[in-house]
């Protein structure tokens, strides 16, 4: 199976969400970590779309957005938080 072009897509869009974000200044996270935060979170999407049995409990949109702010939230904040978003990276302040 050939997932680059589903993969690169998601990817792209995820991306293009998070500089819409950070330019609006409700997201701090440099270009640079924009695109590896969007590739790992379109890996993590395709991986759930491909295998949907999961512990984790994906069923329901409650169940999608818990595991979201649980799991995936701490990510972008982590990152906003980094050493290189300090550095004045391309960044906007998280409101």
């Amino acid at each position: 199976m050939k997932g680059s072009p589903v993969l690169a897509a998601g990817r792209e869009f995820i991306a293009r969400f998070a500089h819409q974000e950070a330019a609006a200044g409700r997201l701090t996270i440099s270009s640079e970590d924009v695109d590896g935060v969007s590739e790992m979170l379109a890996r993590a999407v395709l991986s759930f779309v491909l295998t949907p049995e999961s512990v984790l409990g994906l069923q329901s949109p409650q169940e999608i957005r818990r595991f979201a702010e649980h799991y995936l939230a701490p990510v972008l904040h982590a990152l906003s938080a980094s050493p290189q978003a300090a550095r004045g990276g391309q960044t906007a302040p998280v409101r």
